[in-house]
């Protein structure tokens, strides 16, 4: 699962938490490795229970009993809720059909999801603190939960989760890797139908086509060509590419609930001189802040490097963030801006986004994911940090 039980376990133990509640479905996953379609589309509640010590409890509805055998959740105990709506064949033959039959002969069914909630809490019977994700929940939801939980002391848990989640494991650094590979065949195969005629939509329509076909799921779709590649954010549209277009591109997918983005520059045809300095000061910015992401480094310390390096190139102008923590969610911390205290810390795996736009005329950007380990930055990015000649 992609729960990194040490790291969990000890901020639990730091916090003084006794178990933590978590809602939302990136968090419910991450404890679990159960992910809801309904949860996520907010039709149904779903929560994981992590104690201090012990194994995950996970409340489910019953609907979703297949999701739960499918994904092979990991939990110690199982509390459904609603009703099946479905009746049960007594000449069933796959193995997972009886894997599903499984589960639910083991597991009671209760009326409704707080219901279910109190069951499990009763057994689990917390005496000391419990920290509740409310980023899964509405207000009103909220409250109702928590008076589920009168008994004990309850405190936010939202960020104690995504603390757990800044720092990932070989398997979560895994599936980053499978998801930036994905992204970047699909970027390549855009690019490789680019040419004068061709619009942004028949080149995004190519970007889909090619992720989908291995089981991406886009996130973000931002090309532009010619001067719309300036625009901070070009939705595709009719443009068709002309000779000496610059081409800008920034994309997002996820693969198995886990997200990648890349950002890179092409042209049709030869590069003005212009551009092509503009273009070295960013990669040479991007690679200053390798210079520094690192265990221990500041993300001040890493943007200011980058703002010092583009101020030498000649170039202003720079985002108020270039970059983040990326996992479960598009945008986790650390986030790279200036400011910024947050510490990076080893395990962590960073999209590094810099880029420079001339309104009106062009825009160049390179982002790529980095994974910090204790020699520095290894990327997960690979395809080259060039600019690309069409």
């Amino acid at each position: 699962m992609p729960l990194n039980e040490e790291r969990a376990r000890s901020l639990m133990a730091e916090r003084g938490v006794e178990a933590i509640i978590a809602t939302s479905p990136q968090n419910v996953y991450y404890i679990t490795d159960y992910w809801s379609d309904g949860l996520e589309l907010g039709a149904s509640e779903a929560y994981a229970i992590l104690p201090l010590d012990g194994g995950p409890l996970l409340i489910a509805p019953v609907g979703e009993i297949d999701l739960i055998a499918e994904g092979e959740a990991i939990f110690e105990s199982l509390y459904l809720y609603g009703s099946p709506g479905f009746e049960v064949s007594t000449d069933w033959t796959a193995e997972r059909t009886g894997e599903i039959l499984s589960l639910l002969e083991g597991s009671k069914i209760y009326v409704d999801a707080p219901s279910a909630l109190s069951a499990a809490l009763r057994d689990l019977k917390p005496s000391g603190r419990v920290a509740l994700d409310s980023s899964g929940l509405p207000p009103q939801s909220l409250e109702a939960l928590r008076s589920r939980v009168e008994d004990v002391e309850v405190v936010e848990g939202s960020e104690l989760l995504r603390e757990m989640r800044m720092v990932k494991t070989p398997l979560e650094v895994g599936r980053l890797r499978r998801a930036t590979e994905v992204l970047e065949k699909a970027m390549e195969d855009a690019l490789e139908i680019i040419g004068s005629g061709v619009s942004e939509l028949e080149a995004s329509g190519m970007f889909r086509y090619s992720l989908a076909s291995d089981g991406g799921v886009e996130t973000l779709i931002l090309l532009g060509f010619g001067e719309r590649s300036s625009y901070p954010n070009p939705l595709p549209s009719t443009l068709e590419a002309a000779g000496g277009d610059v081409i800008r591109m920034r994309l997002g997918c996820t693969l198995g609930h886990y997200h990648s983005r890349v950002s890179r520059t092409a042209l049709l045809g030869r590069p003005r001189k212009e551009i092509r300095e503009r273009w070295e000061a960013v990669l040479s910015a991007q690679d200053e802040a390798l210079e520094v992401l690192e265990p221990g480094a500041s993300a001040s310390e890493v943007y200011a490097r980058v703002e010092r390096r583009l101020r030498e190139g000649g170039l202003r102008g720079l985002a108020l963030s270039i970059g983040s923590g990326i996992g479960l969610e598009a945008y986790e911390p650390p986030r790279i801006r200036r400011g910024s205290d947050e510490e990076l810390l080893e395990g962590m795996v960073i999209a590094l986004d810099v880029r420079y736009l001339k309104l009106g005329s062009y825009g160049v950007e390179v982002e790529d994911l980095y994974h910090i380990t204790g020699d520095g930055a290894e990327p997960l990015t690979r395809t080259a940090r060039e600019l690309y000649l069409l």
